[in-house]
């Protein structure tokens, strides 16, 4: 019986042993996965940091890729609005020197405002007889004549024509272009209220910007009549367009 007791003890010491070798060797493996997770965890963390330094020294060179482009395209833009501006400037410039050149050529017109204002102011002098005339090579004068023919007929006034009259050729003209008659000549006989309508009729188309001037001489006689002649086109501006240019 005592052996069988000794023998019981030995087994369960070698149990125990064994059992002790394997917390010793559990403990092993813990350390050993402990300390395998620790080197794995901070390789991770560093290899995290690692790519999380690459993706922003890629990010940052993507914004400042980015801010050269923005700043690329706010140069090219100013550059563009500048050049439309320059030519804009350059369009206008044409422009206003065609409108100017135009202005200087542009035939002698009423127009129907005009037309009507001048009439309102010489329907005071209503019946009262006038003849008007012009070149017959003139085309344009010839234009500027029959409105001032339409205008005086609105105001109430016996107007004829307009007539082409060849004397307005001559021949000394022809040399001599520093003395060619220019503009319209507006005339009278010595009756008073002749006198009076040639005189606001002057003064009526001198204010709405042409040419015109007084008869050196009145007409023989003292028969009611008014004499308006339309001779060549002056040079530069008128109507209208000289208005304008005096005002500046």
């Amino acid at each position: 019986m005592n052996f069988s007791f000794l023998s019981n003890i030995d087994c369960l010491q070698k149990l125990v042993g064994f059992a002790n070798m394997g917390v010793i060797f559990a403990l092993a493996l813990s350390f050993l996965f402990g300390g395998a997770s620790i080197i794995l965890g901070a390789r991770l963390k560093k290899t995290e940091g690692e790519n999380f330094d690459r993706y922003k020294t890629k990010n940052s060179l993507l914004i400042e890729s980015a801010k050269a482009d923005t700043e690329q395209a706010r140069l090219e833009t100013q550059e563009i609005k500048k050049q439309n501006l320059e030519l804009q400037l350059l369009v206008e410039e044409e422009k206003m020197a065609r409108i100017k050149l135009e202005e200087k050529v542009a035939w002698r017109r009423l127009t129907k405002d005009q037309k009507e204002e001048i009439s309102s102011r010489l329907s005071r002098f209503t019946g009262q007889p006038v003849t008007v005339s012009y070149s017959p090579t003139d085309h344009e004068g010839m234009g500027f004549a029959l409105d001032i023919v339409s205008t005086l007929r609105l105001a109430g006034w016996k107007a004829d024509g307009p007539t082409p009259v060849l004397e307005f050729i001559n021949p000394k003209n022809l040399v001599d272009v520093d003395n060619v008659q220019t503009g319209v000549v507006v005339g009278n006989t010595e009756n008073k209220e002749s006198q009076a309508a040639s005189e606001a009729l002057g003064k009526r188309l001198i204010r709405l910007g042409f040419d015109a001037y007084k008869a050196p001489r009145n007409e023989s006689g003292d028969k009611p009549m008014v004499s308006v002649r339309v001779f060549a086109r002056p040079e530069g501006p008128q109507g209208r367009a000289k208005l304008d240019m005096q005002k500046k």
